[in-house]
């Protein structure tokens, strides 16, 4: 079981953004995510998952990809991000167009599954509870303000408005997905965007909820995921965590291979991205 991995291409027709922290170059995407796909079409994939955030805004950043997604040998599964939806950061309070996300990226809907050889690979929507999705003053913004606020009032440090959580209705889909593989005795790998382990201004609202799932679940054997753009790695309940970082950070490329073999997951990282070699649970 061999599969591509990208994060965060987050390309945009706008100019580069260095603040001190970050040094995102977003033009510079085109051509990164082309060499990434020309790298991928030389290996044998069962398939590559982008791990969200495809854009950084503007539904009108995506036809300038397409060629470039089209040239892939490779199926690709994509996750939604945060950047996917907005129209512009922080000035424009509208929201890119749902259903044009999804069929631009080939979505079945904003989660999903599907399997590969013993394995179930479940596509997460962490954005679905917050503020990111939402036109402001809707029914599902308001209800995103209330979860923000409540978890601000905990004193999170992810507490904030680019990050989301599941419904309970996607949780509950994502418990029945869970137990559909264990009886099929598959093995279940977690894409969301936002992070989860370990504890970091990147993480999901509501985390808690997918972590006691990977605690009663010793199906579920890995979590992976983009947004926080400087990567990050950690194991929770002998579950591997693994942040991959964003390829629109800097001049240099990451993407990576992730390969399965028995319990072993190798994580063979190119550019910027690290490589690891990691043991699976039973």
């Amino acid at each position: 079981m061999r599969f591509g991995v990208i994060a965060d291409c987050q390309y945009a027709d706008i100019e580069d953004w260095n603040p001190g922290e970050f040094d995102r170059r977003f033009r510079l995407s085109l051509k990164k995510l082309q060499e990434a796909i020309d790298f991928f079409n030389t290996q044998e994939l069962e398939f590559i998952v982008h791990l969200g955030d495809l854009i950084d805004q503007g539904i009108e950043n995506l036809e300038p990809l397409r060629k470039i997604l089209d040239s892939s040998k490779h199926k690709i599964n994509h996750v939604l991000g945060n950047h996917d939806f907005y129209v512009t950061v922080d000035a424009d309070p509208r929201r890119n167009n749902h259903q044009a996300l999804l069929d631009f990226m080939g979505m079945p809907a904003k989660y999903y599954s599907f399997t590969s050889g013993s394995f179930k690979f479940v596509v997460l929507d962490t954005n679905e509870v917050g503020t990111i999705e939402w036109e402001p003053d809707s029914e599902d913004y308001e209800r995103g303000q209330r979860v923000l606020k409540t978890e601000q009032e905990k004193g999170y440090i992810y507490a904030k408005s680019w990050n989301g959580a599941l419904s309970n209705e996607q949780l509950s889909w994502l418990q029945n997905e869970v137990k559909e593989a264990d009886k099929n005795k598959q093995k279940v790998i977690l894409f969301a965007h936002h992070q989860l382990f370990p504890e970091n201004r990147e993480n999901m609202l509501k985390k808690e909820v997918i972590l006691e799932l990977l605690d009663k679940n010793r199906n579920i054997v890995a979590f992976m995921n983009g947004h926080n753009h400087h990567g990050d790695y950690g194991v929770y309940k002998d579950v591997p965590c693994t942040t991959f970082k964003g390829m629109v950070e800097q001049e240099s490329n990451a993407y990576a291979v992730a390969e399965i073999v028995g319990s072993k997951f190798k994580i063979t990282g190119y550019g910027r991205e690290i490589s690891r070699d990691i043991e699976l649970r039973d």
